[in-house]
């Protein structure tokens, strides 16, 4: 997942770069960087679920794209921008944690349902 971040940052520099497709090299690596960061954000989602793969995978880019600009590309910091990355990552820890809570309902479902099953085994072999 990592690397399929780091790629896909790449591929926005590269994009940025290219200047309207008008550098050749730029252009070429965006095309080749994205490839390889969905190959390998595809792989990673063999692993983790669909909605928090892609979160973390587009929120990471969005945000590490937000420091390169600044740095590299002297964009202006201001306040607005701050707080909207703050809320992607703020969005991006709700939706994982939501995925563990999810896990924990449904163990939590499971129990239930191998209590119910364990009672109703009880049930009968009680005597009247």
């Amino acid at each position: 997942m990592v690397f399929g971040i780091l790629l896909e940052v790449c591929g926005s520099v590269a994009m940025k770069l290219s200047n309207g497709f008008e550098n050749v090299l730029p252009s070429v690596f965006l095309f080749v960087s994205y490839s390889v960061s969905f190959t390998a954000t595809t792989y990673a989602m063999t692993k983790i679920d669909l909605s928090v793969a892609y979160a973390i995978w587009s929120a990471s880019g969005t945000v590490l794209t937000f420091f390169v600009g600044i740095y590299w590309f002297k964009e202006t910091l201001t306040l607005s921008k701050c707080l909207g990355v703050a809320m992607i990552v703020a969005g991006v820890l709700m939706l994982h944690s939501t995925q563990d809570d999810e896990s924990s309902e449904i163990a939590k479902d499971t129990s239930a349902l191998s209590v119910g099953a364990a009672q109703v085994a009880n049930y009968g072999s009680m005597k009247v």
